[in-house]
């Protein structure tokens, strides 16, 4: 039978690759997106990722007063397959009002641009690969958490990253004994200094234990969960005891083909226009950097559709170079959900240290009572990093309710180079959130 021909085929149904599709079908390209199957839409941002973790921590302050245990577990769980469901036909709906092919199965490729779905075969005159990544798994392949049926007694975690955090800090919060393993010296390496501490305070609170520089040795099952040997630096061993295990250290790119790679980290490699070294083949989220969040899968995803529509349309003027405003990742705030939001945006304190001189740096620290249904205030805790003299927004990290708007803010004012003081001029609306930075503006 004669390959089906199609514009573009969009490979992955997380959100990168449903953004890449809406946007296509808004640009008139008659996408075919290609997606395993039905549960896979959200890819795993809905099922264990931003999406799922924000989900599980908003409603495990709801249902706080109500009940605890396996019972606020199994209502937790069932609410967020509930919302799943309703998500994924919302956002299935859209797809089939813009006019974007769904295909369920997964695509066996011949060529980067020949593949089939079952029984039928397609060709493609461009691609876009947004399958995602996964975490490489132990040997004996412990199942993730989002699966267990109930709050284990205790878990080990081997990871120090933002979401093997976050899943600590959701299991500890349920009552779980919680011990989070990382290779690293420290959790949350990439993510500064002041952020965290901050991180480190939360674990604790919730009652994570955190082993830091220790490698898995060994790892035995037994009739009441697992043995676990772990090695210090220092070659000493130490052993756990677990009902559960869960490996989030590393994610791999789940790549239906081959591409090139980078040897070091296994990412795709692509240009700055999404592009693969196959000219017609184009990847973005987390098959091109391991880890990408929702919010910046969700750009890209717009990004490359933009750009793949741009690649198949004739230029105007020869000498015009058309492609999209690219991503500034500086300035793209990174969140960690560890009961509130905690986030930061720029720089972190070590990076300005080396940029600038430490007398022309300046730190305000703040924090604000927040009233709202509860009888008792949450606090939303701020610090902005500031150059002394010039008054531009460095970097700031939060953590309270509303701190992703708060960052957001700040974000907005880096890009357009505005003076920290300067917000205090342009902020009104009294007792709002953004009066508050105004008002700690004006006092700098």
């Amino acid at each position: 039978m004669k390959p089906r021909q199609v514009s573009v085929a969009v490979i992955g149904g997380g959100i990168a690759g449903i953004e890449a599709a809406k946007k296509l079908a808004e640009l008139h390209q008659s996408p075919l997106l290609v997606i395993p199957n039905q549960e896979s839409l959200g890819g795993k941002t809905l099922r264990q990722g931003m999406l799922a973790l924000r989900f599980l921590m908003e409603h495990r302050r709801s249902l706080s007063q109500e009940m605890t245990g396996t019972l606020l577990y199994q209502n937790l769980k069932r609410r967020l397959a509930e919302y799943q469901e309703l998500w994924r036909k919302e956002v299935t709906k859209d797809l089939v009002r813009l006019g974007v092919e769904i295909v369920y199965g997964r695509a066996r490729f011949k060529s980067p641009l020949e593949f089939s779905v079952g029984d039928v075969s397609y060709t493609a005159e461009r691609v876009i690969l947004a399958t995602g990544s996964q975490w490489e798994e132990c040997e004996e392949n412990e199942k993730m958490w989002t699966v267990w049926d109930e709050i284990p007694a205790s878990v080990v975690i081997f990871g120090g990253g933002k979401e093997a955090c976050e899943v600590a800090y959701l299991f500890g919060s349920l009552g779980s004994e919680v011990t989070l393993v990382t290779m690293a010296g420290v959790v949350l390496e990439k993510e500064g200094e002041r952020f965290r501490r901050i991180g480190e305070r939360l674990l604790k609170q919730v009652g994570v234990k955190i082993l830091s520089a220790h490698t898995l040795s060994e790892v035995k099952k037994e009739t009441t969960g697992w043995k676990v040997q772990l090695s210090d630096t220092w070659g000493q061993q130490i052993t756990l005891g677990a009902q559960r295990l869960c490996f989030m250290q590393k994610r791999k790119p789940s790549l239906p083909f081959e591409v090139e790679k980078d040897p070091l980290t296994g990412k795709i490699r692509v240009n700055e226009r999404y592009q693969t070294k196959t000219q017609a083949v184009f990847a973005c989220g987390d098959v091109i950097h391991a880890g990408c969040q929702a919010h910046v899968a969700k750009r890209e995803g717009i990004l490359v559709a933009e750009n793949v529509f741009l690649d198949s349309v004739p230029p105007l003027v020869s000498s015009v170079s058309l492609h999209k405003d690219r991503i500034d990742y500086h300035i793209v705030p990174e969140v960690a959900f560890l009961g509130y939001p905690l986030v930061r945006v720029g720089m972190t304190e070590e990076e300005a240290r080396m940029k600038f001189q430490p007398y022309e740096l300046h730190v305000v620290e703040r924090e604000w009572a927040l009233y709202g249904e509860r009888e008792t205030p949450d606090f939303l805790r701020v610090s902005i990093l500031l150059h002394k003299a010039k008054q531009h927004i460095l970097g700031a990290v939060a953590y309270g309710p509303s701190a992703e708007s708060l960052v957001n803010l700040m974000a907005f004012a880096m890009t357009k180079e505005v003076r920290f003081h300067e917000m205090g001029e342009i902020v009104y609306l009294a007792g709002s959130l953004e009066d508050r930075v105004g008002s700690l503006a004006l006092e700098i």
